[in-house]
C-alpha cells in the first residue's frame, strides 16, 4: 500500500487558482505551496477548511494552518487530512520556518517545511501503514520592487 497524499486541501485562494499559488503565497496557507511565502507575513494568520468529497458525508478533505511573525523569522503549523470513516486516513504535519535576507536591496525569501506524513487502513490486518518524514525548500525573489 502507498499513500498519494497529492489531493490535499492546500485552501480556497489555492484552489480558486488551480493550485498555481507557489510565486503569489502570502499567507498561513504558504506552508503547503512555498514556505518561503511566510516570509511576507506580519501578522497572525489561521486558515481551515473542510470538503466532503464527491457529495460523500464520509469522506472528507480537512486543512488547518496557523502562521505567525516572531523578531527574526516566520514560523507556521499546519495540518491536512483526507478521512474516509472507519477506513482509510492520511494526514501530514508541518512545522515551517522562513526568513529573508537582502543583498543590494534585493529580497530573498527563503523558507523550509519539515513534514511528517502518515496513511492508515482500519480493519485490514495486512495493512502497512506508510509514514515518513519529508522536507520541502522554497526561495522567492523580487527582482523588481513592483
Amino acid at each position: 500500500m502507498s499513500a498519494n497524499f497529492i489531493g490535499m486541501n492546500n485552501g480556497a485562494r489555492a484552489l480558486a487558482m488551480g493550485n498555481a499559488f507557489v510565486a503569489l503565497s502570502d499567507e498561513a496557507t504558504a506552508i503547503f505551496s512555498n514556505p518561503a511565502g511566510l516570509a511576507r507575513i506580519n501578522q497572525y494568520y489561521l486558515r481551515g477548511s473542510h470538503q466532503n468529497l464527491f457529495g460523500l458525508s464520509d469522506l472528507s478533505n480537512d486543512m488547518i494552518a496557523i502562521s505567525f511573525p516572531t523578531p527574526h523569522f516566520r514560523t507556521g503549523i499546519a495540518v491536512q487530512q483526507i478521512i474516509l470513516v472507519d477506513t482509510y486516513s492520511e494526514q501530514i504535519f508541518y512545522l515551517s520556518t522562513a526568513g529573508i535576507i537582502k543583498p543590494k536591496n534585493i529580497p530573498i525569501r527563503f523558507g523550509a517545511s519539515l513534514k511528517y506524513e502518515s496513511a492508515k487502513v482500519k480493519n485490514y490486518e495486512n495493512a502497512k501503514s506508510p509514514a515518513n518524514f519529508d522536507l520541502d525548500l522554497g526561495v522567492l525573489v523580487d527582482l523588481t520592487e513592483n
